[in-house]
């Protein structure tokens, strides 16, 4: 646990992505900055495999071809997300040519519920998917979330696809 994210920042230089979470468990980041992340999927977090909480943080400025900010990959077993009282703000997806895809949060493998969480000023091609949030194939609950600002994709804050349960 960290003193607060406007305090403790990650920061991965451009050089990398923050942090891959590929572990058959529970992980738990509070009170931290994850920033300037570059990798092929995630550039903050490219989770696979885990059940992580994300508390009191603040995803930003994270910069991937396949998830933004947050991928949650396709694995065995199922990975899941949960991220409370935080913020995922301006990262950017740039791969254009992938099937789908997000700015912010990408859910591909697993459910994802997000509560009092701002995803704001993502960015991402016009492809398929959401600037801000996009799941193909796994459920996601959204409560007390802000969605603004996010640009590209095929929606600019939130999109599922048919069939898909998105809870509000």
């Amino acid at each position: 646990a960290g003193p607060g994210a406007h305090r403790l920042t990650i920061s991965a230089n451009r050089q990398s992505r923050v942090m891959q979470v590929f572990v058959d468990g529970r992980v738990t980041l509070t009170g931290l900055r994850l920033t300037d992340g570059s990798a092929s999927s995630g550039g903050a977090i490219d989770l696979r495999q885990a059940q992580l909480l994300i508390s009191g943080c603040e995803v930003s400025n994270n910069r991937s071809e396949f998830g933004g900010g947050i991928v949650v990959g396709t694995s065995t077993p199922d990975p899941s997300l949960q991220v409370n009282d935080s913020s995922i703000v301006n990262n950017v997806a740039d791969d254009a040519g992938a099937p789908f895809n997000a700015g912010g949060v990408l859910v591909a493998g697993g459910p994802a519920k997000l509560v009092r969480v701002t995803v704001a000023g993502n960015r991402m091609p016009a492809t398929t998917g959401a600037a801000g949030l996009y799941t193909a194939f796994d459920p996601v609950m959204l409560e007390d979330v802000t969605v603004t600002g996010n640009q590209g994709g095929t929606a600019g804050g939130v999109r599922t696809d048919a069939g898909v349960p998105l809870s509000l």
